[in-house]
């Protein structure tokens, strides 16, 4: 028997409930189950954005050069034993969804605030910010777009991932 299960969640996906079972029903072993499948990629998510968390500070605080590295990227490479092109997607996504110092001296906010919400949460992961990113830098290619439609696409970008 197929089980199609929708979930709605709220902004932060932790309070999401399994809903529409096709009528089929779901045994209280298998509603555990179903709950512990869900915070396990919750938790996944909120890890990946602490490791975003990281890397900004890292970055913010020259840990790289302070250690020898020439960039943080290639400390993130040798840190976790990543590829150049894994490290430098992590270090551009750290730099769009964390916010970030100024060079003189103030917080700026994330590039991607409605996306960063979403991650900081745990409603959504690496896979969607990499769609939101690529449709971002699409969006910003548009001659004479108004920064309020582009951060309207954004926050639109950011909801819809993470109700799919």
């Amino acid at each position: 028997m197929l089980v199609h299960i929708r979930w709605w969640g709220t902004v932060s996906g932790v309070d999401a409930s399994v809903n529409d079972m096709d009528g089929s029903g779901v045994g209280s072993t298998q509603q555990g189950l179903l709950d512990a499948a869900r915070e396990v990629m919750v938790e996944r998510r909120r890890g990946y954005h602490r490791m975003l968390r990281l890397i900004a500070e890292l970055d913010g605080d020259g840990v790289a050069v302070a250690t020898g590295y020439q960039s943080t990227v290639r400390l993130v490479e040798d840190l976790w034993r990543l590829d150049g092109p894994a490290a430098r997607r992590l270090v551009d996504e750290a730099d769009d969804l964390i916010p970030r110092r100024a060079p003189t001296g103030p917080l700026l906010a994330p590039r991607l605030p409605a996306t960063a919400v979403q991650v900081e949460h745990g409603a959504i992961g690496p896979e969607h910010v990499a769609v939101i990113r690529r449709a971002m830098r699409t969006i910003g290619r548009i001659a004479g777009i108004d920064a309020g439609v582009a951060a309207a696409a954004e926050e639109l970008l950011a909801d819809w991932a993470a109700t799919f």
